[in-house]
């Protein structure tokens, strides 16, 4: 009887092709497992302090309190001294302040309810000269590409009252949008107006450019205003400007460094810290990632480049460095120069 030899030919082949095919399954497993990891960066990549004798401390001066916000959305200026209350100043009265909130001319809608103040006007019936005029006050939107859209203005939008509260008063930003349509989705242009009140609730300071500014941080005694001006383009959609350098004692706008200009290639990769007098912005371009500290009080700026072409670089350098911390565990109440090239205005 001739044996059949099948079974054992195919037998080592069969358990020879499971056993590869097993392995490169593993392979495929672990590779797939660590794909979107971002792993630690090696010893030579960690950033290092390369002289601690730039580790400038910050000692936080106390902070009194002289302006608090009550439940019914009013602001009180406080006399420290004896707890008193020298001044209210409810949300009509900062809206006040703009001098188009009161303008004569024709509303369409306005909300007062707490925490959402607007007024809405039409001037499509006002004559062309006068809304002509109104597009001069403002820097066209870029994203305007047909000149027509910008020769007139149909409507204005008020948005008054937002508050940033500083160590011993207050800046209240006003923004005005002109608007060709009513729905406004893609503005002409914008206004924008800050007011500073001091500890005893009294105006002392007004600044305003033909841009609308977004983001706002302020120096910790209120006298430097670093923000950032942005155009809608309709759809959720912005066209981010140039930052603004903002001085409010002498209520002019400072030069800024070059990354701070829109055309620079550089944004802004988290939100910005204030440490004493200093500015600390996280930026990245699309192959570095660039620590940016602004001193405005004696016009200068620090700048420290890494170079980030992976995306565990830009994980490191831009995310991991920004925690609370500055550099090998400095805390808050440090600001970290080493390594950094300092800059004139």
């Amino acid at each position: 009887m001739k044996k059949n030899h099948s079974f054992t030919v195919l037998f080592p082949r069969v358990y020879t092709c499971f056993f590869y095919s097993f392995l490169a399954f593993l392979v495929l497993g672990i590779e797939t497992q660590c794909q979107g990891q971002v792993g630690e960066p090696s010893a030579n990549d960690k950033v290092v302090v390369l002289d601690s004798t730039l580790i400038e401390k910050i000692r936080p001066s106390k902070i009194v309190k002289t302006v608090r916000k009550t439940p019914d959305d009013i602001y009180e200026f406080i006399n420290p001294l004896n707890n008193e209350v020298v001044k209210r100043l409810s949300q009509e009265q900062l809206a006040s302040e703009d001098p188009m909130w009161n303008a004569s001319y024709p509303l369409v809608s306005s909300n007062n309810n707490k925490g959402s103040r607007y007024k809405f006007f039409d001037l499509s019936q006002l004559p062309i000269r006068k809304r002509q005029s109104l597009v001069k006050k403002v820097k066209k939107n870029p994203s305007l590409e047909d000149s027509a859209e910008t020769s007139e203005i149909n409507y204005i939008n008020l948005m008054s009252n937002f508050v940033y509260p500083f160590q011993n008063g207050i800046i209240v930003k006003h923004v005005t949008t002109y608007c060709q349509y009513e729905h406004c989705e893609i503005p002409v242009g914008y206004q924008t107006r800050f007011i500073r009140y001091d500890s005893a609730g009294l105006k002392n300071a007004t600044w305003m450019d033909s841009l609308q500014y977004y983001g706002v941080d302020l120096s910790h005694d209120g006298r430097f205003i670093l923000t950032n001006s942005t155009f809608s383009a309709g759809e959720d959609k912005e066209i981010f400007g140039d930052w603004a350098l903002v001085d409010m004692n002498t209520e002019r706008k400072l030069p800024i460094p070059y990354m701070l200009k829109a055309a620079s290639g550089y944004e802004i990769t988290r939100g910005i810290l204030v440490r004493g007098k200093y500015f600390i912005l996280p930026m990245s371009s699309e192959s570095s990632v660039l620590w940016l500290i602004i001193d405005p009080y004696e016009r200068l700026y620090y700048t420290r480049i890494f170079e980030a072409l992976t995306e565990k670089d830009f994980k490191y350098y831009s995310q991991n460095l920004y925690d609370e911390v500055f550099f090998n565990g400095i805390s808050r109440t440090q600001v970290n120069f080493s390594g950094f090239v300092k800059h004139l205005f």
